[in-house]
């Protein structure tokens, strides 16, 4: 391999640690036109596992990699590390056809059920707008019965004492699914070795009922002699998939932290916040801007450095919304992060990175034998009993504009839960004005105040000009 490659990838990576896209990208854009793709996605690999620190990097060379095959949406889903992300696409000659062939490997693996891409690590309203879309259907599809092939194996054993008979239970399977996972946030379960005791226990399986889950269908007993052996797969299986080098190791470990800010233990939030603080990705900020203003001055001064270190343009809105209520250092910060932001989309391709054009979803749905199997699980999430999974279906159907979604819509507008509600009036957005001024009105009636607010701002940006 020649010093020719190793100095354009020693390039590339300082580029990225400066933050300039576009010298990053032009590196990337000669790489593919020449077809050096497998060569630099080598020696790209050479340099960052075996020579030096591979954590310097964290996760900046997979957000720079992202950006440029526009797989942000999958972000988290594609259990490779980004020199073999990068990889996958040699052969083609521009940064279109990379885009595209990525695209349709990705699609095969889901439909292959390859390992190689994991849906649980997806969030349906991240693929809305992008050509990713197409995956709706199988995540959804995955989410609605990934529970009932769920097991949880259990044993029994004497305490140290040999007085007592104590239980044990392995939550590994759980973890490996998308409303598990949330399931144990709820829990405030942490850890990476997913064994708890009776008292846990039970209170875990009060969740999980209360969610409509047949929680004695999961049950497996072991014995005590099988138990090491099967714990050993099991723990060696969820830590092994995401160790396989330290970019895995911290995608995993920065997705886990960022569904934990979901948690009411203020001191598991602030551990996820501080592991988000030290991987500088972009790919968590919409996680963290429900956090702006629903927390102390601190919380806030610690969000928005986050979105200035990550130079995330889509969040100027944002911190421009901030600056009438806030004061002294916090203002100080807002008006130094927009500013840094602003000034650093000059250094990213064309200004503001530009999004991919969205495909024609319903030709590239119906021609996929995956409609009756996407319609079934949109029926089965829709009427579970976990918020989550109705809130998967209603982003879903905002995707997809299925015929009769406001009356679909307009039924969960009844759900006793806020967050469902709320997220019915964000996909009203996606309607009609004539089909979504009932959903509106319907907001405009809520007795939660947040509901009511998101209500009213629909009407001025929508109805400005004319009546609901």
């Amino acid at each position: 391999m020649g010093q020719n490659v190793r100095d354009t990838v020693v390039s590339f990576l300082r580029a990225i640690n400066n933050g300039d896209y576009v010298a990053a990208f032009s590196i990337l854009d000669k790489i593919v036109t020449v077809g050096e793709v497998e060569l630099f996605s080598m020696m790209l690999e050479q340099i960052i596992l075996w020579e030096g620190n591979p954590s310097r990097y964290k996760l900046k060379v997979r957000d720079c990699i992202a950006e440029y095959l526009g797989f942000g949406a999958v972000y988290f889903a594609i259990l490779k590390p980004s020199y073999a992300i990068f990889k996958m696409v040699s052969g083609v000659s521009s940064r279109k056809e990379a885009r595209d062939f990525l695209i349709q490997t990705v699609i095969e693996l889901v439909t292959k059920n390859s390992p190689l891409v994991d849906l649980s690590f997806v969030e349906i309203d991240t693929l809305k707008e992008t050509p990713y879309v197409v995956l709706i259907p199988y995540t959804l599809s995955k989410r609605a019965y990934e529970l009932e092939g769920c097991k949880i194996p259990y044993s029994y054993h004497l305490s140290t004492s040999g007085e007592e008979l104590k239980h044990r239970y392995c939550l590994a399977d759980l973890q490996q699914t998308h409303y598990g996972r949330k399931i144990l946030n709820a829990f405030n379960f942490d850890g990476d070795y997913p064994i708890i005791g009776q008292s846990d226990f039970l209170i875990l399986q009060e969740i999980l009922q209360s969610f409509g889950y047949d929680v004695s269908s999961m049950m497996v007993e072991v014995s005590e002699e099988d138990w090491s052996q099967l714990i050993m797969k099991r723990v060696q299986y969820l830590g092994l998939k995401c160790r396989e080098s330290d970019e895995m190791w911290l995608l995993h470990t920065t997705y886990m932290a960022m569904i934990r800010f979901g948690s009411e233990d203020i001191n598991i939030r602030e551990e996820a916040l501080r592991t988000i603080e030290e991987v500088e990705t972009k790919h968590c900020n919409d996680a963290l801007v429900p956090l702006l203003g629903n927390g102390t001055k601190s919380l806030n001064l610690r969000v928005i450095r986050i979105f200035e270190s990550t130079h995330d343009y889509s969040k100027i809105d944002c911190l421009c919304s901030l600056i009438p209520e806030s004061t002294g250092a916090e203002r100080e910060s807002l008006f130094k992060a927009i500013s840094v932001i602003e000034s650093a989309q000059y250094f990213t391709p064309g200004g503001i990175p530009s999004a991919q054009p969205r495909i024609e979803t319903s030709t590239e749905i119906h021609n996929q034998e995956v409609t009756s199997r996407y319609l079934e699980a949109l029926s089965k999430l829709s009427k579970a009993s976990s918020p989550d999974a109705k809130i998967d279906s209603v982003q879903a159907l905002s995707a997809f504009q299925e015929k009769g979604i406001e009356n679909h819509l307009r039924r969960l507008m009844d759900d006793e839960n806020p967050r469902v509600r709320f997220a019915v009036l964000e996909a009203s957005h996606d309607l009609p004005k004539n089909q979504a001024a009932d959903l509106v009105r319907l907001g405009l009636q809520d007795d939660d105040a947040t509901i009511k607010n998101k209500a009213l701002d629909l009407l001025e940006e929508r109805w400005s000009d004319s009546y609901l």
